[in-house]
C-alpha cells in the first residue's frame, strides 16, 4: 500500500508587524490575527521557535488523516472496527477455505499504514532574498552662517558659534554642570511667519551632526543656554527674536559639522549650516 502524505494546513496566528507565525496557544502571543498558514508563508513570515506551529498542525493533520484512513480500512473490511472482537474475524477467515486468508505479514502492514503515517511537511526552504541595496539619501547642501532658511513657522538665520562656551554658560546660570567634551552655543535669529503666536526657545529644536557621523542634540545636553535661561518670549507675525542653542560636543567632531534646526514637531528635519566655529 502506499504511504499517505500529510501536509500541515490550518491558521496560524500573526502579530501586526511581526516576523513571525504562532500557534493558537504560544504564550509570546497577545492580541494576534488569524490567517492561514500558507498565507502566512507567502507573506514571508517564518515559524515561532518556541510554539512550532508547523509542527503543532502537522501533528492536528496527521491525527485527522489517520481517523479518516481507520475509517477507509473498516469500511474494506481490511481492517476490523476499533470495538469489534479480534478473534472473530479471525475465526471467520479460517471458516472461509475459499478465501485467501491474509497472513501475519498483511495484517502487520495494515496496522503499520494506519498507526504510522508518513508524514511529510511541506516545507520549502524560504528562497535567498537579494540584500537591499543601501538607500542614497541626498543631503541638501549646507548653509553658510548668516543665510536664511523656513522652519516650520518660522525664518530662522543662524548667525553665530561659539565654540568654547563653557565661561558664558556658567555665567549664564551657575548651576550649570561642567560639559563632558565642550560646550558649543549656536546664536540664531528667528522671525514668525505663522497665523496665531510662536515662541522659538519652545517650538524650535537643534542637533549637531559631527564630523565624526554622531548626531548631538540640545535636548540631550543639561546645561541651560544664556537665552534660554531668561523667561521665553512670544512672537505675533512678522515678529523676530533671538534664539541660541547649545550642545556638548568634542573638540574633533567639529571638523566638517552641520547644525540642523527643525520644528521640535518635526522629528529633526530641516535645513542645515556649515559650522565654522570661531575658538
Amino acid at each position: 500500500m502506499a504511504a499517505t502524505v500529510v501536509e500541515a494546513h490550518g491558521s496560524v496566528l500573526v502579530v501586526p508587524g511581526r516576523p513571525r507565525y504562532h500557534a493558537p496557544a504560544c504564550r509570546h502571543v497577545g492580541r494576534a490575527d488569524e490567517v492561514d498558514l500558507h498565507d502566512a508563508r507567502a507573506a514571508g513570515l517564518t515559524p515561532c521557535s518556541a510554539c512550532r506551529p508547523d509542527e503543532a498542525l502537522l501533528r492536528a493533520c496527521t491525527a485527522e488523516a489517520a481517523a479518516a484512513m481507520r475509517a477507509r480500512y473498516a469500511e474494506l473490511a481490511l481492517l476490523p472496527d476499533a470495538d469489534d472482537d479480534w478473534s472473530g474475524h479471525l475465526a471467520a477467515w479460517d471458516d472461509a477455505p475459499a478465501a485467501p486468508r491474509p497472513g501475519v505479514l498483511a495484517l502487520a502492514a495494515a496496522l503499520l499504514v494506519l498507526l504510522g503515517v508518513v508524514a511529510a511537511v511541506a516545507l520549502q526552504p524560504e528562497p535567498a532574498r537579494p540584500a537591499a541595496a543601501p538607500a542614497v539619501v541626498e543631503q541638501a547642501p549646507a548653509l553658510a552662517l548668516g543665510q536664511a532658511a523656513v522652519v516650520g513657522d518660522f525664518v530662522v538665520t543662524v548667525t553665530a558659534v561659539d565654540a568654547a562656551a563653557g565661561a558664558r554658560l556658567a555665567a549664564a546660570d551657575p548651576a550649570n554642570p561642567p560639559a563632558v567634551h565642550g560646550y558649543v552655543l549656536v546664536d540664531a535669529v528667528a522671525t514668525y511667519v505663522g497665523a496665531t503666536t510662536g515662541t522659538p526657545a519652545l517650538d524650535l529644536a537643534a542637533t549637531l551632526t559631527g564630523g565624526d557621523g554622531r548626531r548631538y542634540d540640545d535636548a540631550a545636553t543639561p546645561a541651560v543656554s544664556p537665552l534660554a535661561a531668561l523667561r521665553p518670549v512670544g512672537l505675533v507675525p512678522g515678529g523676530s527674536g533671538a534664539v541660541d542653542f547649545v550642545v556638548d560636543v568634542p573638540a574633533g567632531a567639529l571638523d566638517g559639522a552641520r547644525f540642523t534646526v527643525s520644528a521640535r514637531a518635526a522629528g529633526g528635519a530641516g535645513p542645515s549650516w556649515a559650522l565654522a566655529p570661531t575658538p
